[in-house]
């Protein structure tokens, strides 16, 4: 991409950014709250398989967050939502989430790698550690190069 290209998406995550900072800051949403949130997605799929990038409905995330669907709430996803589904991926969110408040970083990257590690495998494959960094640059994967 040329140097226009980008500052435009530059500019775009740091407004996202702003925007998420301040969601979570009117809503007390610190921490705990997110991983409450990871947990509560962990027992909603009781006895499912725990789908790292699985979509999930704004009705869902306000569940999960524990806030009204506002209109303001409403922007807030949409942040996520990339191609207009209506649905975001749930590790993305969290990892978003995760990344935006004060955690040591020790305790946020252990966090995100159990996140993202599907397979538990102990390791992370090449696609998601690309779904890490497309989520934390909150860029589509198709913008990413190889």
């Amino acid at each position: 991409a040329d140097l226009a290209e980008q500052k435009r998406r530059r500019s775009e995550r740091k407004k996202k950014r702003s925007i998420l900072q301040k969601f979570l800051s009117k809503h007390k949403i610190e921490t705990k709250e997110i991983e409450k949130a990871w947990k509560e997605y962990q027992r909603y799929k009781f006895g499912k398989k725990i789908v790292y990038n699985e979509p999930i409905s704004f009705v869902l995330f306000c569940k999960l967050l524990s806030v009204d669907p506002t209109g303001e709430t409403r922007d807030a996803f949409e942040l996520f939502d990339e191609d207009g589904s209506g649905t975001v991926e749930i590790s993305e969110l969290i990892l978003v989430l995760i990344s935006l408040v004060d955690m040591c970083l020790k305790d946020k990257c252990s966090f995100i790698f159990d996140l993202f590690d599907e397979d538990r495998s102990g390791y992370l494959s090449k696609d998601e550690i690309e779904a890490i960094l497309s989520a934390n640059y909150m860029e589509p994967r198709s913008a990413m190069k190889k």
